[in-house]
């Protein structure tokens, strides 16, 4: 089970983009054990809450008891760099068993 970001990362920044596909995408920042999109297309269907990561992968959650709204393969926000870039899973409404959409997220900025 995925804990949530450690105070540890309380004062790293990691800011990103996501990719959806036909030319859709939504911006992203991750801090404090939360994160927040910019998505001016409406692309996503959850634009925050809680973030979680297993050591592998970053979960964007819905809030801590509905599961992810978003898993991104390979990030870890600890050890995250610009220009870092991985594919992901957009996950309609928490339901990890059907997977919405194939996303690709960038990192675009780190700040510690």
């Amino acid at each position: 089970m995925p804990s949530t970001m450690s105070q540890a990362a309380s004062s790293r920044i990691v800011l990103g983009t996501l990719t959806l596909g036909e030319g859709r995408s939504a911006s992203f920042e991750l801090r404090d054990g939360r994160w927040l999109a910019d998505d001016p297309g409406r692309c996503l269907r959850w634009h925050d809450g809680p973030c979680a990561s297993d050591g592998r992968d970053t979960l964007l959650l819905v809030s801590v008891d509905q599961g992810a709204a978003l898993r991104l393969y390979g990030l870890e926000p600890l050890a995250a760099r610009k220009g870092d870039c991985g594919t992901g899973l957009l996950i309609e409404a928490g339901d990890q068993a059907s997977p919405q959409a194939r996303v690709e997220w960038c990192i675009t900025s780190v700040m510690d």
